[in-house]
């Protein structure tokens, strides 16, 4: 009996209003999970307001047009299921789908997701509410001196308007506080539909049947604009330094950053993962660990990393130092 590929055993189908639909059946236990993804990251919200992006997507668990958020917590919760959405800076393009479930519970969980995808009710109180979290989260922030050096780091590398542009907390603490439930309304009915919608199920399950119950939901979903990405710019590295001072502090976070032209598409992009997992990736067993945490005992911890995805982001060195360390 010759044994299938890994990519023979994915069952796909693509709907007709351009929605991916892909599943993997894994029937060790029986649970499922569920992952996805479609273009409404902040890339496509305007340049001073990306914060956009992250509030459309943190707010569609809130509450749907049958539904209150307390409602779609206790069905969820109840046959101890999950779901969320979330967009963030790491990845400028997508807004992220996740969800797991017991496999039982597979057409609730698919009822749910699709009924959140596409009536969302965005209710005010609930923006107040997580407005108010958002804006205390980002001063607790501004205590960290991780942050406040990450922050420093891509101000100084991508101009204002560039998706990896960092405001300071207090120009994101303001915009945040001016945004609208009509702005949150207006980025989902300009970016969210199934032209670019993609979902993964795997677990214990039938594929013809997931699929078909997928088809059945989203089929007549709007099909939306075009799944284009804009091109963004990478500057060019400018040698430059700065210092934010943050007095009393028992440690220093030093970040050195530059920017990068690697996306994931790129066919350098596998090698380049694997190098830097020899670089920096572990702080223990890495080449940038072993001597500057090991041999020279400057830090507990030292971490490389790139930002990449379909758009090119930084490649960051983060190391955590005693502040009369910073210079060795």
């Amino acid at each position: 009996m010759t044994r299938r590929s890994f990519a023979e055993q994915v069952h796909r189908r693509t709907l007709s209003n351009g929605a991916e639909l892909l599943v993997l059946e894994n029937h060790f236990n029986p649970t499922l999970a569920l992952s996805g993804s479609l273009y409404g990251g902040p890339l496509y919200a305007p340049p001073d307001r990306r914060l956009i992006a992250s509030m459309t997507a943190g707010e569609l668990t809130k509450g749907t047009e049958r539904r209150s958020k307390f409602e779609i917590a206790e069905d969820l919760e109840s046959r101890g299921a999950s779901l969320s959405f979330s967009s963030d800076s790491s990845d400028p393009v997508g807004t992220d789908i996740a969800g797991a479930a017991l496999s039982r519970d597979a057409d609730l969980l698919l009822d749910r997701l699709v009924e959140i995808l596409r009536t969302p009710a965005f209710p005010e109180e609930e923006l107040e509410k997580e407005k108010k979290r958002l804006a205390g989260a980002i001063r607790q922030q501004q205590d960290q001196t991780s942050a406040r050096a990450q922050d420093a780091a891509a101000r100084r590398i991508y101009p204002p308007g560039h998706p990896f542009h960092r405001r300071t907390g207090e120009e994101r603490i303001a915009r945040l506080e001016s945004l609208t439930r009509s702005d949150l309304r207006g980025f989902y009915d300009a970016r969210y539909s199934a032209g670019t919608l993609r979902l993964v199920v795997v677990g214990d399950v039938n594929a013809d049947a997931i699929l078909d119950g997928l088809e059945r939901r989203l089929a007549d979903w709007r099909r939306g604009g075009p799944p284009d990405i804009p091109p963004v710019p990478v500057p060019d590295p400018v040698p430059v330094s700065e210092s934010v001072e943050m007095p009393d502090k028992a440690n220093a976070d030093v970040v050195l950053a530059t920017p990068a032209a690697l996306t994931r598409p790129d066919p350098s992009y596998l090698a380049c993962v694997l190098a830097n997992s020899a670089l920096g990736q572990s702080s223990l067993t890495s080449r940038l660990g072993v001597r500057v945490r090991d041999t020279e005992g400057l830090t507990y911890g030292i971490h490389s990393s790139f930002h990449a995805t379909h758009v090119p982001g930084p490649f960051v060195v983060t190391v955590t130092v005693k502040p009369e360390s910073r210079d060795g």
